[in-house]
């Protein structure tokens, strides 16, 4: 079993290695750490990172089934659930799947709802970009405002969301940047 203390210095050296362009030495890195049986959060947040590497190799069929193991280490509302999410609808558009990255989209935005502090800011934009703001109608509609409340809500910021999806994720992105 692996110790906090070794998963600590493994994520920090694979890191490294993603910041200076060297994902295949973050992939092994992270891959012999796996072997070592961590527990259940420290694989998650291990699989979300050596995800990164796979997808910065083009692997893009292995960083999906990283994020899919993820998704099943995840309860429901937890904010990696919307990463992995997020980053699964991300790698599908990549791959010109509209359907499949809109369900994930869909997926982080309905996980945003159910979670306690997340802003969905990012799934939001992504929404936005695939649809427009004429294709926000229906079931995705109410979706749309949900998330839209509540990251205004977890953000506190002032007033109601504004009406005008564009406007809306502007706001919201930018009070997330103040936020960090």
């Amino acid at each position: 079993m692996a110790t906090q203390a070794e998963w600590d210095e493994t994520q920090l050296r694979a890191a490294r290695f993603l910041r200076d362009r060297r994902p295949a030495e973050a992939e092994d890195l992270l891959t012999e750490f796996l072997r070592l049986g961590p527990a259940p959060l420290m694989r998650r947040e291990a699989l979300m990172l050596r995800s990164s590497a796979l997808e910065d190799q083009g692997k893009r069929r292995e960083a999906k089934r990283d994020l899919h193991e993820v998704l099943e280490l995840c309860e429901v509302g937890e904010y990696s659930r919307y990463v992995a999410e997020l980053s699964l609808g991300e790698l599908h558009s990549g791959e010109d799947d509209r359907p499949g990255a809109m369900g994930w989209y869909r997926r982080a935005l309905a996980t945003s709802v159910d979670g306690e502090q997340i802003a969905a800011g990012a799934a939001l934009r992504a929404v936005l970009a695939m649809v427009g703001s004429e294709g926000i109608i229906g079931e995705l509609a109410e979706l749309w405002r949900s998330a839209c409340r509540r990251s205004w809500s977890v953000l506190g910021l002032d007033g109601e969301p504004p009406e005008d999806p564009r406007l809306c994720v502007d706001r919201i992105l930018n009070g997330q940047r103040r936020a960090r």
